[in-house]
């Protein structure tokens, strides 16, 4: 090893790594097989990689396992949580709903960079989502009439297979592949349909559920509406 190499602060162990391969590399041989300690020689010698540690250990500390956020606490952990889940999300404010990106629908999307850029401007933003841009369209059943409705349907037809099943407020909702045109009682009283260009809340979100009876009867987007959905 020249003599003006320095080790920096760095083991024996690892130094003498970095000589065996300056070594090898002078004379023109194969390089000596090391551990990973010469890709990263400040790396600790009993380091023990993440992905050895128990799942339920993972889960605790918050780590993101297979891409997806699980047991989120801030509004940007959740929107990166349902993004991750195939959903097109974009920020509103915090209770009333209100679109905080203008074009919502163009804007909506799955994004990191874009969701995080989002939610550091607006940490308390509610979070909402375009289901025609997820490849979904939702079913929303309305109060506790619109809830007994499905599920008479449910009993009678079977479940529909949701990809997502949740409840906000006195509404559940249900999101299903596809595609469909919004109608009003769609399935019964109190059961609508939300196609193309429609807009929900996602969980944990505070802005209030409208009335999607009247929303879908009056048949115009108005989401400057204090409730903020179309």
């Amino acid at each position: 090893m020249p003599a003006s190499f320095k080790s920096g602060g760095l083991s024996q162990a690892a130094v003498a790594d970095i000589a065996r391969v300056v070594k090898a590399t002078m004379a023109g041989e194969e390089l000596p097989e090391t551990e990973d300690r010469v890709a990263n020689p400040t790396r600790p010698r009993d380091m023990v990689a993440t992905g050895k540690l128990p799942l339920e250990v993972k889960r605790q500390i918050g780590m993101i396992l297979g891409g997806r956020v699980r047991n989120a606490e801030s509004l940007l952990d959740h929107a990166l949580f349902w993004a991750a889940e195939g959903v097109a999300v974009f920020p509103v404010s915090r209770y009333l709903g209100k679109t905080l990106t203008p074009d919502w629908h163009v804007n909506a999307c799955r994004s990191k960079t874009q969701i995080i850029r989002w939610w550091s401007e607006h940490p308390q933003a509610d979070i909402a989502a375009v289901p025609d841009k997820s490849g979904c369209f939702v079913i929303v059943a309305e109060g506790e009439a619109g809830v007994d409705t499905l599920a008479e349907f449910e009993t009678k037809h079977g479940n529909l297979p949701a990809t997502f099943r949740y409840d906000r407020g006195p509404n559940r909702y249900l999101w299903l592949a596809g595609d469909a045109v919004s109608r009003r009682n769609s399935i019964g009283p109190g059961v609508h349909t939300l196609g193309q260009g429609r807009f929900v809340y996602m969980p944990p979100s505070l802005a209030p559920c409208p009335n999607w009876g009247d929303t879908l009867a009056n048949g115009a987007i108005q989401q400057q509406q204090p409730e903020g959905e179309p």
